[in-house]
C-alpha cells in the first residue's frame, strides 16, 4: 500500500471517475484506463461512472453506467451527461464516502483532469460569440470545472493547460493545481526504429484523427519539399483520418499514404514521427513514439515537448520551409535521438495520485 492518507481508515472511502466513455479506445479515455486500473493494483476502492465501456475491465473496479444522452451537438450532449451522471451518483453511492475525480465537464467533484484547450478566453469574445448558445455553455461548463465551490485540486495534463486554465479562468488561483502528465507503459518492447537502417529511403509518420488541429497539412508540406531537395523516395505515412474525410488538396498528395485508423503503429517501419500540431494539451503519441526510439519532431504548441524527452525536436513551423527541412535532416540522421526513453509512465501518474493529489483532497458523502 502506498502513502495514501485513507490507508487506515476501513472501509477506504471510493475513488469514482467520472467519463464518458471508459475503455482503452482514445487519449484520455486510455489516461482514465491504466489511472484507474494502477490504482486498484495499489489497492484502493475505485468506480467508475460513464456512459459506455469498452473492453474488459478489471473485477475490482466498480462501473456505474448512467443513462446516455443522446444530444447531436456536443454540448448538450455534455450537458445532458452532468445530469445523468449527478443522478448516478446520487443514487449508487449514497451513504458511502467517496472522492469525485472527474475527466469530463461535470458537476461536484472534488479533482478534476482538464485534458482538452479550454475554449478562448471570455475577454475575447465577439459581441456574436456571446450570444452563440453553444460557446456560452461550453464556457460556464469550464468555468464550473475548474472553480466550482466543490472544486479542491485541478490536473491539467500539461503546463500549457495549465498556463490557459489560469488565463480564463482567474479563479483557479483559489485551486491547487498539478500538472499531470499521461504516461506510457514500461513493460512493452521496444522497436529502436527503422531509422537506425538508414541504407532505405526516409519513411515519416504522422498520426492523429484531429487532423487540422494536429497539423496535417503543414506534415505533407515538409515531406513534400523534403522529397524535392533532400529525397525523392520520402514518403508520409498518414494514421487516424479516414481519406474521404479530408479535403481534395490533401488527398491528392503524391507523398502521402493515408492509412486510416490502427489499434497498433508499425514503429519499427518509421524513420521520424513529425507532429506539427497548431495545439496539443499533451500529444500521447510522442511519449509512445519514444517509447520505441522513435525520433520526434514536434512545434512548440505540443505540450510533450515540455517532458525534457531527449529525442524530440522543438521547432516553430512558420519559419522557413528549409530550416524544417534541415531540422528534420539532422535528427534522422542522429543517433543519439535513437536510443528509446520513458520519461515519465503510468506508473508514475499512478505514484502521483497516490502521494500528491488524493491525500491533499477531503472526501464527502450523501446520507
Amino acid at each position: 500500500m502506498k502513502s495514501f492518507i485513507y490507508a487506515n481508515k476501513d472501509p477506504l472511502p471510493i475513488i469514482v471517475h467520472v467519463v464518458r466513455r471508459y475503455g482503452r479506445v482514445g487519449g484520455m479515455e486510455a489516461y482514465v484506463w491504466n489511472l484507474t486500473h494502477g490504482l486498484v493494483r495499489s489497492g484502493i476502492n475505485v468506480a467508475v461512472v460513464c456512459e459506455e465501456v469498452f473492453g474488459e475491465p478489471s473485477g475490482h473496479i466498480e462501473i456505474c453506467l448512467a443513462e446516455k444522452t443522446h444530444h447531436k451537438r456536443r454540448w448538450r450532449a455534455m450537458l445532458g451527461f452532468r445530469a445523468s451522471v449527478q443522478i448516478a451518483i446520487e443514487s449508487h453511492f449514497r451513504g458511502r464516502e467517496f472522492i469525485v475525480h472527474s475527466h469530463e465537464r461535470s458537476l461536484n467533484h472534488q479533482i478534476t483532469t482538464f485534458h482538452g484547450p479550454p475554449i478562448r478566453a471570455a475577454a475575447s469574445f465577439s459581441l456574436v460569440d456571446r450570444l452563440n448558445p453553444r460557446i456560452r455553455a461550453w464556457q460556464r461548463m469550464e468555468l464550473n470545472e475548474v472553480s466550482s465551490d466543490s472544486v479542491q485540486m485541478v490536473l491539467p495534463v500539461s503546463h500549457q493547460i495549465r498556463k490557459a486554465l489560469a488565463t480564463n479562468y482567474p479563479g483557479i488561483a483559489e485551486k491547487r493545481v498539478l500538472v499531470a502528465w499521461p504516461g506510457v507503459d514500461t513493460n512493452q518492447n521496444h522497436s529502436y526504429g527503422a531509422a537506425s537502417n538508414e541504407a532505405q529511403p526516409p519513411k515519416f509518420l504522422f498520426v492523429g484523427k484531429e487532423w487540422k488541429r494536429k497539423g496535417l497539412d503543414l506534415a505533407i508540406r515538409l515531406v513534400t519539399r523534403y522529397q524535392r531537395q533532400i529525397d525523392a523516395e520520402a514518403i508520409l505515412d498518414v494514421y487516424g483520418p479516414l481519406e474521404s474525410d479530408l479535403p481534395r488538396a490533401l488527398r491528392s498528395s503524391p507523398i502521402a499514404n493515408f492509412k486510416g485508423w490502427r489499434d497498433e503503429i508499425p514503429w519499427e517501419q518509421y524513420s521520424a514521427l513529425i507532429h506539427p500540431a497548431r495545439q496539443e494539451p499533451f500529444g500521447m503519441v510522442v511519449a509512445e513514439a519514444r517509447q520505441q526510439g522513435i525520433p520526434v519532431l514536434v512545434s512548440k504548441q505540443v505540450g510533450a515537448a515540455e517532458v525534457g524527452f531527449d529525442g524530440v525536436v522543438t521547432i516553430d513551423f512558420t519559419e522557413s520551409l528549409d530550416a524544417q527541412i534541415e531540422n528534420l535532416k539532422q535528427m534522422i540522421h542522429d543517433p543519439g535521438l535513437k536510443c528509446p526513453e520513458v520519461k515519465w509512465s503510468w506508473d508514475d501518474l499512478v505514484e502521483l495520485h497516490l502521494t500528491e493529489v488524493y491525500p491533499s483532497v477531503g472526501f464527502g458523502g450523501l446520507e
